[in-house]
């Protein structure tokens, strides 16, 4: 089962990575969790497709462009997949590349909770600088 559940979580990141909303959000359980560390501006955690939704949403628009790149999709378990890749991310001209690692929990092949672990010291020290002029 993990090896499907690490097939769908890539389809996942590679639909992400084309823009295509509808196939992110079929492999999500309608009762999907989403932690993003919470020091970030639009950071939390977010219960159900809509608040998941809604943070996607925030996330990109805080940005002039980004794009997520899944280098690696491991099974870590029957109901567990870990993801390894790099977030690029452009704002105010200024571009900055930062490594990611999301722990994805799995259920009968739906994403029900996912939880980010980036280098935000990084891309909040981003933030901080193109926002303050």
């Amino acid at each position: 089962m993990s090896d499907q559940d690490a097939i769908t979580v890539r389809g996942a990141y590679d639909a992400y990575a084309r823009q295509d909303m509808p196939a992110v959000l079929a492999t999500m359980d309608p009762g999907i969790t989403w932690f993003c560390p919470e020091e970030l501006p639009f950071g939390g955690h977010f219960a159900g497709v809509a608040e998941v939704v809604g943070y996607l949403q925030t996330m990109v628009s805080a940005f002039d462009s980004i794009e997520v790149t899944a280098d690696r999709v491991l099974s870590a378990g029957p109901d567990r997949v870990v993801v390894e890749g790099r977030s690029s991310v452009v704002l105010d001209g200024a571009s900055l590349e930062i490594g990611f690692v999301d722990m994805v929990t799995m259920r009968d092949g739906k994403i029900v909770n996912l939880r980010e672990y980036q280098d935000t010291g990084k891309l909040l020290r981003l933030l901080e600088r193109t926002t303050v002029h």
